[in-house]
C-alpha cells in the first residue's frame, strides 16, 4: 500500500473514532449559561468576530485584503449545548479549530505564521511571550494551531507547526506542565500503532529525521485530539 493511500486511510479511521465518540463531552474548565454576557471589556479583532457571526466570506476577503491572522484577540464561543466559554488572545485558527469550522480551518491554516515566532529570533521572540498570565492556555492554543498547519501536508505549514509545537513545549517547561495521556479506543490503536505525543524537543527531532508526511499528520491528530478534548471541543470534524 503506497504512503498516500495510507495517509487516506488513517484519516477515514480517525473520521469513524470523531462519528464513534460524538456524545464524548469532557470539559474541565467551568462553563456559564449561553444566557450570560460575554466579559464587557474584550479585546476586538474583526476576524475573530467573523469566526463567531460564521462569516467566512467577510473573513476571506479580509484576510486576502491584507488582514493579519497574528493578531490576537478574544473569542466568545457558543457550544452546541448551549453552554459558553470565553477565550483571550487568541489567534483566529484557534477560534475556528475549537468551533468546528472545517472550510475557516483549512483556508486560514495556509495563512501562516499564527504566532510572532521565528527560528531566527525563537529564544527572543518566546521571552517576549512568556509573561502570559495563561502560559498553559498559550500552550494549547499553540499546539492545536500548530496540528492544523501540519494537517496540510505541505512542506512550509509542517515547519511552522513543529516550529509551535516546539514553543509550546517551552512554554510548558516553565510551569512544570505535562501532557495528559489519553486512553485509545481499540481503532485509535490500529491507526497511531506505537507512535505517541512528542512530549520533548528531542522527539521532534526524531520526527523530522524521518521525512514522513504520514507521521507528521498522525502526530497532529494525536495533538487534535487531546487538547480538543481538555476544552470540551471533541469530536470535530477538523
Amino acid at each position: 500500500m503506497g504512503m498516500p493511500l495510507l495517509i487516506t486511510e488513517a484519516l477515514k479511521l480517525f473520521s469513524r473514532i470523531l462519528s464513534m465518540e460524538r456524545s464524548l463531552k469532557m470539559d474541565p474548565s467551568p462553563s456559564t449559561s449561553a444566557s450570560e454576557h460575554p466579559p464587557k471589556r474584550r479585546k476586538l479583532n474583526s476576524l475573530l468576530s467573523n469566526i463567531e457571526n460564521k462569516d467566512f466570506d467577510s473573513l476571506k476577503t479580509s484576510v486576502k485584503n491584507g488582514a493579519d491572522v497574528k493578531s490576537l484577540g478574544s473569542f466568545h464561543w457558543i457550544k452546541n449545548d448551549k453552554s459558553t466559554r470565553d477565550y483571550e488572545d487568541v489567534p483566529c485558527l484557534f477560534a475556528a479549530i475549537i468551533s468546528d469550522q472545517p472550510d475557516v480551518i483549512k483556508f486560514l491554516a495556509r495563512y501562516h505564521p499564527h504566532f510572532n515566532v521565528s527560528e531566527e529570533n525563537f529564544e527572543e521572540d518566546l521571552m517576549k511571550m512568556v509573561q502570559s498570565n495563561n502560559l498553559l492556555q498559550l500552550s494549547n492554543v499553540m499546539e492545536l494551531t500548530a496540528s492544523a498547519c501540519v494537517m496540510l501536508g505541505e512542506e512550509d505549514a509542517i515547519e511552522h507547526g513543529a516550529l509551535l509545537w516546539k514553543a509550546a513545549l517551552f512554554f510548558r517547561r516553565q510551569i512544570n506542565a505535562t501532557k495528559v495521556t489519553l486512553k485509545e479506543t481499540s481503532i485509535e490503536e490500529m491507526v497511531f500503532k506505537q507512535e505517541t505525543e512528542v512530549t520533548a524537543n528531542i522527539d521532534l527531532v526524531h520526527l523530522e529525521e524521518k521525512k514522513s508526511v504520514y507521521l507528521w499528520k498522525l502526530q497532529g491528530l494525536i495533538i487534535t485530539k487531546r487538547v480538543s478534548t481538555e476544552h470540551g471541543s471533541f469530536p470535530n470534524k477538523f
